[in-house]
């Protein structure tokens, strides 16, 4: 409780360094929860994988869990364990779509780019009927895809729709500029 007060007042490294010493002396789920949120606040990413390794070992799957796991396996570059995590997610709801993204985002960074377009592509599908805050970057993504393999013209679309729900974003005009 004193962990989860000192972050709701702004005070991260002190919580997180609290509630490190809680798990210390009581490893339990919750705490190990509460310390990988901490963590992956403070880009400690070791720190968010054990913590989920060990909820994940000890019957805890949220996929809040899940999601904080990926995340933490991604930034370490850890790829294809980060896209069995995202495929967990998505298995037990196809409609995730910051999952489905994700998962195309580590399929890229593998090379396996038909497999990054087909989740970009399953994500989209849900535009309008399920809310969720990027679908302009992951139109982007599937133009951005169209244009590294030289099929211009399928670009057009997908960056005409990333620029029509958020033309502010820099990277969405240097797309449009290829």
């Amino acid at each position: 409780e004193v962990a989860l007060y000192e972050f709701n007042e702004g005070y991260i490294e002190k919580a997180y360094s609290d509630i490190c010493e809680s798990v210390a002396l009581y490893p339990t789920t919750n705490s190990n929860g509460i310390k990988a949120l901490l963590a992956m606040y403070l880009s400690d990413y070791d720190s968010v994988i054990e913590s989920c390794e060990f909820n994940l070992t000890h019957g805890d799957t949220h996929p809040f869990i899940r999601r904080l796991y990926a995340s933490a396996l991604t930034s370490k570059g850890r790829y294809q364990e980060a896209i069995n995590q995202h495929t967990i997610l998505i298995d037990a709801d196809r409609h995730d779509i910051a999952a489905l993204y994700n998962r195309g985002l580590c399929y890229d960074r593998i090379g396996q780019d038909y497999k990054a377009l087909a989740d970009y592509q399953e994500a989209v599908k849900y535009d309008g009927l399920i809310e969720f805050d990027d679908y302009a970057t992951v139109y982007n993504n599937i133009a951005y895809w169209y244009i590294v393999h030289n099929q211009i013209q399928n670009a057009v679309e997908p960056t005409r729709k990333a620029l029509n729900l958020n033309h502010t974003q820099g990277f969405i005009w240097d797309t449009d500029g290829e």
